[in-house]
């Protein structure tokens, strides 16, 4: 965190917790974050608006919104993703975001941290009514906190119970994997063995094997890493046998691919070239699909008890 935002959360009395921090500013909770991997600074705001206030919230927020500056809204309240050229203008960029929202909140009536973001009732003791939602921090009535968790569970219980569609979801893990083995070929045939052709299979991958009606779980991931890596693997066995077919035919040999391929073998550079290419195609699917596995893992997770 830089030096000159974490002075203002702390002016702010906000307490820190190494690149998060969380108080109250201007008579709104702030919740802000940051990681090392993650490309956004995220804020978030919590507070309670009857209904005919929260358009005009809506409204007057579209005054922020450029290409550095998204934003969406939730039942607790608004979440920013914030972005800039350098650290400090982004820095900046996070104060005077922090400052225009509470104004906008104040001038549209929207009640701050001393009330339900949920209800509207004032909390008696809302330090003490603190709960960790999705990673930020929230006060919440308890009537509210209780009938959350009887959603969530509800909800949990239907998506337990619902189909898994495993040959769906892997119909969906195979064209992506497909797909990753056409980058494959491509970036191959001009020099290059790269973790692009993992990513892309694993990407395509979970997103086909949810529009095909697979459960997005735990499964998900073990079939689409799976896919994804044996498809990445058969890619470079399949161009090395590809190659030793098309030298096959150039010297007018009567074999098949796979013979050319294995008498192919047998020559000392053909071999190392191909256990090289194998071993970097087999390092960058592992790399690809860990990264992509982290991310993927964190957004499927489902809620537990607030």
């Amino acid at each position: 965190m830089r030096k000159n935002l974490k002075e203002y959360f702390e002016q702010n009395g906000c307490k820190i917790e190494g690149n998060s921090a969380c108080g109250v500013i201007n008579g709104y909770r702030v919740n802000y974050s940051t990681a090392p991997m993650e490309t956004n600074t995220v804020l978030f705001f919590s507070y309670y608006a009857a209904e005919n206030d929260r358009q005009n919230i809506v409204d007057a927020l579209k005054i922020l919104e450029d290409k550095f500056t998204k934003y969406s809204f939730n039942v607790y309240g608004v979440t920013f993703l914030l972005n800039d050229w350098t650290g400090a203008k982004l820095a900046e960029r996070i104060m005077r975001t922090i400052d225009t929202v509470c104004n906008v909140l104040t001038k549209n009536n929207a009640k701050g941290a001393e009330y339900c973001p949920i209800c509207g009732k004032q909390l008696n003791d809302s330090e003490a009514q603190l709960r960790k939602i999705d990673g930020f921090y929230v006060a919440i009535d308890e009537e509210c906190v209780n009938s959350l968790n009887e959603r969530i569970e509800q909800s949990n219980q239907e998506f337990e119970s619902a189909p898994n569609n495993y040959l769906k979801g892997f119909g969906g893990a195979l064209i992506g994997g497909l797909a990753g083995v056409a980058v494959a070929v491509i970036l191959n045939l001009i020099g290059f063995i790269s973790a692009i052709s993992s990513f892309v299979a694993f990407f395509v991958g979970i997103l086909l094997y949810r529009k095909f009606g697979g459960k997005p779980n735990k499964m998900m991931l073990v079939i689409v890493t799976s896919t994804t890596f044996v498809c990445m693997v058969l890619s470079i066995i399949g161009i090395y046998v590809f190659v030793a077919g098309q030298a096959a035919v150039e010297q007018g040999a009567n074999m098949s691919a796979f013979k050319a391929f294995s008498v192919c073998m047998q020559d000392e550079e053909f071999a190392r070239y191909f256990y090289a290419d194998l071993a970097m195609t087999i390092l960058f699917s592992v790399l690809g699909c860990v990264f992509e596995i982290v991310k993927t893992a964190r957004n499927i997770k489902r809620a537990t008890k607030i």
